[in-house]
């Protein structure tokens, strides 16, 4: 009972001696124990040095994930041309990666008080448009809508009419029997399909943010083209090409201007930009156009010029 008695003393004055500093314990012998004691300042300093170069691998570890991620990253050209008569062009084309674009929410703007008129035609490819979209609670499409957002849904630009416009336009849906053990997220309605019963869902409940909403498909608190982009054709011989001169052509009102300067950027905020089949978004950097093109101007003018000398 003694013995007892003193070994948990002893184990108790050791606990009690020990020196234990944030996530680097110390378990010693007597000898140990003098050498920190006796050096608690430099155990400390060998400790922080450390702390720092474990920190310091940490940030080399992160940006290698980064930089591997930006050189594998797939990157999406968008791209504008003039077609005179006020109409532009706009398309893209996929410079690296070989995912094709499923989903694209863009916002476009113009310069000097010219505006859209309209959208004269637009790429089969993209025949979905989630903002106008009307689907019965059946799954009949009522109305494709039009790839122009309306101006008071989130994010969204004045519209025809102004001299901004926000687009929305996915690839055609992929109907599949998915069954419903084990579930599958896009079968919202739980009866083993991904149809567009689902899509209705998803298009009500379209650029709202909450993470408990049906349509929030991935779970990131945003309804947008990542959650869309698991209902339409990814790959096959209905999905999109790689490279497509146009998306859509837009009608263009210059009014009182000579030009004006059309800016194409993503609409990542509410959107989600533009993604692929696998919801991931594309790398993609603005780009801008005049219209009329320069040369149009110059050619404009030196027909004025030709008319007035034949008068």
């Amino acid at each position: 009972m003694a013995s007892a008695i003193l070994a948990t003393a002893a184990s108790t004055e050791k606990e009690e001696n020990a020196i234990v500093f944030e996530d680097f314990p110390f378990v010693h012998n007597p000898a140990a124990s003098v050498r920190i004691l006796f050096e608690k300042e430099k155990t400390l300093i060998i400790f922080w040095e450390e702390k720092k170069m474990k920190n310091l691998l940490k940030l080399v570890y992160c940006f290698a994930l980064v930089l591997n991620a930006t050189m594998y990253a797939s990157t999406l050209q968008l791209t504008a041309s003039n077609l005179g008569n006020g109409q532009v062009a706009i398309g893209y084309e996929v410079t690296s990666g070989s995912d094709v674009p499923v989903g694209l929410g863009l916002n476009v703007t113009l310069t000097d008080g010219a505006t859209f008129a309209g959208v004269a035609s637009a790429s089969s490819y993209f025949p979905i448009y989630p903002s106008t979209l009307m689907i019965d609670p059946s799954g009949n499409v009522t109305d494709w809508g039009a790839p122009i957002s309306p101006p008071l849904m989130p994010g969204a630009l004045g519209g025809i009419g102004t001299s901004g416009i926000t687009l929305e336009m996915a690839s055609q849906l992929s109907p599949q029997e998915v069954g419903i053990n084990p579930h599958d997220a896009r079968d919202i309605n739980w009866d083993g399909y991904i149809d567009y019963v689902d899509m209705a869902i998803l298009v009500d409940t379209w650029l709202e943010i909450d993470d408990s909403v049906a349509g929030d498909i991935n779970g990131d608190g945003v309804v947008n083209m990542a959650d869309l982009s698991g209902f339409v054709v990814s790959s096959g011989s209905q999905s999109p090409p790689l490279n497509l001169s146009q998306l859509l052509v837009l009608q263009i009102d210059l009014h009182e201007a000579a030009n004006t300067t059309l800016l194409i950027s993503p609409e990542a905020t509410y959107r989600g930009g533009i993604v692929k089949g696998d919801g991931e978004i594309f790398s993609v950097t603005p780009i801008s156009i005049v219209v009329p093109e320069p040369a149009t101007l110059l050619l404009l003018g030196f027909g004025i010029f030709v008319l007035s000398r034949r008068k």
